[in-house]
């Protein structure tokens, strides 16, 4: 075994937050790292966004407040919802047919490539559309809704609507208390 190894020490922030008597939240903000950890009587999230790219990480965090399916599609793990995504995705083919941007053929083929989908597996669909040259020719740009739609659960909107925003409340007082640099 290698016995080597090394070792940086940070100091990160905690914040504790208590509402409704007896719900509560714990988030560890390590912004050298940019890292954030939740542990709350809803559920654990946790994500690191290393380069976000902002004046500081609370910052960015702050920008998440407004992003809700970013930052749970980051923190969760969101059920892929076939029946909605087969939806969303014939939808989007009408569309584009009613503002003549394809062809009723053009449409028609990527509409039965979608209809004709039998496993209810996101992986699978996501094969069946990158594969299928009727939907890049209906729109090349269709790979951005390979996704489809997800579902989240009622602990992760809770965390992204409610637990989140205390959070982004806290920080931006925190910044707005700063003085300028």
């Amino acid at each position: 075994m290698n016995k080597e190894f090394t070792c940086k020490k940070s100091t990160v922030e905690k914040y504790d937050l208590r509402w409704n008597r007896g719900e509560w939240a714990v988030f560890t903000i390590d912004s050298a790292a940019g890292g954030m950890t939740c542990h709350s009587s809803f559920g654990d999230w946790n994500y690191s966004w290393p380069r976000h790219g902002r004046e500081t990480f609370k910052h960015f965090i702050l920008e998440l407040e407004h992003s809700s399916e970013y930052l749970l599609n980051k923190v969760s793990d969101p059920k892929f919802d076939f029946d909605k995504s087969v939806a969303m995705w014939k939808e989007h083919i009408l569309r584009l047919r009613r503002e003549c941007s394809c062809s009723k053929e053009e449409a028609r083929e990527a509409y039965d490539v979608v209809n004709g989908m039998e496993i209810e597996d996101e992986g699978y669909c996501v094969a069946v559309l990158n594969e299928s040259s009727a939907i890049s020719e209906v729109d090349p740009d269709f790979w951005e809704l390979f996704s489809g739609v997800k579902e989240y659960s009622y602990s992760d909107r809770m965390f992204a609507e409610t637990i989140w925003s205390m959070l982004c409340k806290i920080l931006r007082e925190e910044l707005e208390q700063q003085p300028c640099g």
